[in-house]
């Protein structure tokens, strides 16, 4: 789990300095869609088991 919260640590810090260098936010509602599609899990149907 420490690992984990260091990656998002250093992700959230690498996207701050996007943002204050650009000036525009690097997180929309389309690119959180995609985003969401990438990462949502496979459904589970009736019977098989989840991985």
């Amino acid at each position: 789990m420490k690992v984990a919260r260091e990656g998002a640590s250093v992700a959230g810090d690498a996207r701050r300095k996007i943002e204050a260098k650009t000036g525009k936010s690097v997180i929309s509602k389309q690119n959180a869609k995609e985003l969401k599609e990438v990462t949502a899990p496979p459904a589970v149907h009736d019977g098989e088991k989840s991985q």
